[in-house]
């Protein structure tokens, strides 16, 4: 095979150079060979040297010589056309022999192109054939490919002999391709067309020699398989052939079409069912020329039927070269899909190593061609506009994100549907991890599309953006369940993306009041907890592309989420165990470093979470996104020790370097400022009545509404725009309440006494100011505040009391209508804690069925789900507290 591509090739390559020498010829004015016997070239010397005296001798050898010098004299301007010596040819004239024209056109190129034309249509006609063949393959169920599907405990590497419909397919595509360039290229001289040939040929030599080096190397593990399947194929004959009429119906087709008997021989059939139901006899494909069964000795003696299996071992080696090749050309696609996943992992691993820049300048190059590229360099570029929250930064995400879900689009199945009734027309593994690609992109473009554009057909496009998400997470999921699918090389990144996506929808949409939570189980949503932190622990756990997003939103879940939504308990001891595997791979890693402060923070251990925050920011300097949470969580340690200064040093920070919520950050500087005892000096010269006017000012919206929290800020500032303005009483201890940061010094009794001192203050200190309008509304706050505190101390009789002097006032308050709600849910948290079940599920469901439109009413809303939840109501409440 090798020779004859060289010989073909060495024939192309005079046919080209033929046909660059009368392509010239024609560009000078001159015939070719063809038109004028062969002088074409005597004319183009004579053209080249300059004058017929020069050439006379050549011309007189040749036999073409009265059509040479014809051709001689158009070069040089004259115009005999009778082909005889004209006015000026040289003196020696002489007269031709007379030679037939049909001789003069035919000579080594003639017959090379004559050659070149049979052995090519012999290869267009054979790559048809194949073509044909291939088409066959694929469409008969009846073929022994469809048997090596259906062996039971067949290895798992048979399975890429199911795409040999494809390889006869692309092999007959490819001869007919090159049949037809040869044929056409050596019949019209085309030079494109023999260039193409010459090219496609050299890759096919090259592919053999491959095929060649990959045969010697890997043979050991060929007949290792074939020893596989062997035993395979005699047990499937042993226990099914006779029984199961689709296995018989297979081998019997296999058998008929290659004539054959048996895998190895006519003894693979002792024992089968055939073989006891037929008085041991022998199907009769084992006996030449007979249509009946036959005995032991009449297979015996059939020399000329041999198994199936050297038939197919015969078919294989005389097709090597192309099934290496292919075999070659699978193996790279599924080894492109791992080299991104590892490629992307390692991208990670410098991300999470605080190599931001790295790790972008490693995914960008291949975004455009890669799935999971694009998809990681998106998901960074959000998480920074997250953080930033930058138009700029959250447009150019926005756009990225929308570049990755093209590039995943262009691997995902074009027909609806994960899967067919037919096994062979599933998913394969690359279009099921563009499937988990696409719904990941389009569910991450939902949340930059409520952050950037403000008007309701936004909001809808989001929600369905949402929908379709979840809808493909959801079918996904089924799929990777079912017998189906096609389990790859990299599933266990598949099964991440889909624990990731189903995990957090379950657990996000668990934290929703039950009447949200019911329509959204009307519009085919779920929210069950327990089995979206399964997923998201199970995904956290393994090594897969998605453990850092599993890992994150479990952090945030059982650090942030269950303690500011929930009742201000948190899980910290599931969010160290799932941080001691991360910190160990990323010690100096600013995200796990944070969280890892966030633990001991909600610990009461305050002064260990500060220096893990400095460490945090001390870790890296390129993303300064990060010092921000680090400086919002310092902020509050500060204000849990009183040192109002330092806390105040923090939130100026923020208010100067991040966007997130500059009127948050604001109000806060004016809080601590108030907090000072009003002869100490300001830092910065600042007063907080001018900090506190100035927070209206730096009102944004984020998905088209404000946050609840700078909502509350700015109403509570408006008692600052009057010209004399009553002050606030405890606006940090207040602000300390919305975040449930009385839960966070439980542990620490000093921190707790610290701050019953300053509501104790601040409480003689509305005593002795004149009544006014806000004075029933702060000495409730002071109420409700204080009740915290005793409770902390483990006075919960006290508190109680406390807390039911907010509710007797209820019809007093003027402003601050948030207190009543609030007060009933820590009263429905102390029952719980006394176990007095009945009492604390009545005033919860009061709390959230008898008040509206208050101050931060969702996050008192979401407060009451879980402690319902906590609760685990009875019938007549189970609808309150079933997830």
């Amino acid at each position: 095979m090798g020779l004859l591509v060289l010989i073909e090739s060495g024939c192309v390559v005079l046919l080209y150079l033929q046909s660059v020498f009368n392509s010239h010829l024609k560009n000078r004015g001159i015939q070719s060979d063809r038109a004028t016997g062969g002088s074409g070239r005597w004319a183009y010397l004579a053209a080249v040297f300059g004058g017929q005296q020069d050439v006379a001798l050549l011309l007189s050898r040749s036999r073409s010589a009265p059509t040479a010098t014809a051709s001689i004299s158009r070069v040089k301007g004259q115009t005999s056309l009778s082909g005889g010596p004209s006015v000026g040819a040289h003196p020696l004239g002489f007269l031709p022999r007379k030679v037939p024209q049909s001789e003069a056109n035919m000579g080594c190129f003639g017959f090379l192109k004559v050659m070149m034309f049979i052995f090519n249509g012999v290869i267009f006609l054979a790559g048809g054939a194949i073509l044909a063949v291939g088409i066959w393959v694929k469409v008969d169920s009846g073929s022994i490919l469809g048997f090596l599907g259906k062996i039971e405990n067949a290895p798992p590497e048979l399975r890429q002999v199911l795409n040999v419909g494809y390889l006869l397919i692309a092999l007959g595509v490819l001869l007919v391709v090159i049949g037809f360039l040869g044929c056409c290229g050596a019949v019209r001289e085309s030079k494109c067309m023999l260039m193409l040939f010459f090219i496609i040929v050299l890759l096919v030599f090259i592919a053999e020699v491959a095929g060649a080096v990959v045969i010697l190397v890997f043979r050991p593990l060929a007949d290792e398989l074939f020893q596989k399947l062997g035993t395979a194929a005699v047990q499937n004959i042993k226990a099914d052939y006779g029984a199961n009429p689709d296995i018989t119906g297979l081998w019997n087709t296999t058998m008929d079409t290659l004539k054959c008997c048996g895998f190895y021989n006519s003894s693979d059939f002792v024992g089968s069912p055939y073989y006891r139901n037929h008085d041991m006899r022998f199907p009769p494909q084992c006996c030449p020329g007979s249509s009946y069964s036959c005995n032991q000795s009449e297979a015996d003696n059939a020399t000329t039927i041999t198994g199936c299996f050297p038939k197919i071992l015969h078919l294989i080696d005389s097709n090597t070269v192309v099934i290496v090749a292919v075999a070659l050309g699978i193996g790279v696609l599924e080894m492109t899909l791992k080299e991104c996943l590892d490629e992307c992992m390692e991208a990670l691993d410098l991300f999470l190593n605080n190599h931001f820049d790295e790790s972008l300048q490693m995914l960008r190059p291949r975004v455009n061609e890669s799935m999971y590229h694009a998809l990681i360099y998106a998901t960074i570029l959000e998480m920074q506009a997250m953080m930033t929250f930058q138009h700029d930064d959250i447009s150019n995400a926005g756009n990225t994100m929308k570049s990755a879900q093209e590039v995943c689009q262009r691997f995902r199945r074009k027909s609806p549907g994960l899967a067919n009734k037919s096994e062979g027309d599933s998913l394969t593994e690359v279009q099921l991890h563009a499937e988990v690609c696409y719904a990941e992109c389009q569910l991450q473009r939902s949340a930059l599309t409520f952050l950037q554009d403000e008007n309701m057909v936004s909001f809808i496009k989001g929600g369905i953006k949402v929908r379709n998400s979840y809808l493909i997470y959801k079918e996904l999921h089924s799929f990777v369940k079912s017998h189906n699918c096609h389990k790859g090389p990299s599933h266990v990144h598949l099964v991440g993306g889909i624990s990731f996506g189903i995990g957090a929808f379950n657990l996000t949409l668990s934290l929703f009041p039950p009447r949200i939570l019911r329509v959204l189980e009307f519009a085919g949503f779920s929210g069950d907890k327990e089995y979206g932190l399964s997923l998201l622990q199970d995904g956290a756990t393994g090594m897969n592309l998605r453990s850092m997003l599993c890992a994150l939103l479990l952090l945030c879940y059982y650090t942030f989420l269950t303690f500011i939504l929930g009742t201000g308990e948190g899980d910290v001891a599931e969010a160290e165990k799932l941080l001691k595997p991360f910190q160990r791979r990323y010690p100096r890693g600013a995200i796990f470093l944070f969280f890892a402060g966030r633990t001991e923070e909600i610990k009461g251990n305050i002064d260990e979470a500060v220096a893990l925050f400095e460490d945090g920011c001390k870790a890296q300097q390129t993303w300064k996104q990060f010092h921000h949470m680090c400086y919002w969580e310092l902020m509050w340690c500060f204000t849990y020790k009183r040192a109002w200064k330092m806390a105040y040093f923090y939130a100026d920070l923020l208010s100067k370097e991040s966007r997130w919520s500059k009127a948050m950050y604001m109000y806060m500087k004016a809080a601590y400022l108030s907090m000072l005892p009003k002869d100490e000096a300001r830092p910065f010269g600042e007063e907080e009545v001018d900090l506190f006017r100035q927070v209206p000012t730096f009102k944004q919206k984020i998905a088209g509404k404000s946050p609840p929290t700078e909502k509350f800020a700015i109403r509570k500032a408006r008692r600052y725009k009057a010209s004399c303005p009553v002050s606030l009483p405890v606006p940090v201890l207040e602000m300390m309440y919305m975040w449930n940061g009385f839960s966070m010094i439980s542990k620490r009794p000093e921190l707790t006494e610290g701050m019953m001192q300053t509501l104790t203050e601040a409480e003689r200190t509305l005593l002795e100011s004149p009544v006014n309008e806000y004075a029933v509304d702060d000495r409730c706050l002071i109420h409700l505040l204080k009740g915290l505190c005793l409770k902390n101390q483990g006075l919960l009789q006290d508190a109680e009391e406390s807390f039911y002097r907010v509710c007797s006032s209820e019809k007093k308050i003027r402003f601050d209508h948030y207190l009543v709600p609030n007060a009933l849910v820590e009263l429905g948290l102390l029952y719980i804690d006394q176990g007095r079940r009945a009492e604390a599920i009545k005033v919860l469901h009061k709390a959230k069925q008898s008040y509206k439109d208050y101050s931060m009413e969702s996050r008192t809303q979401f407060r009451v789900h879980a402690a319902l939840a906590k609760l685990k109501a009875e019938t007549g409440e189970e609808d309150d507290t079933h997830l």
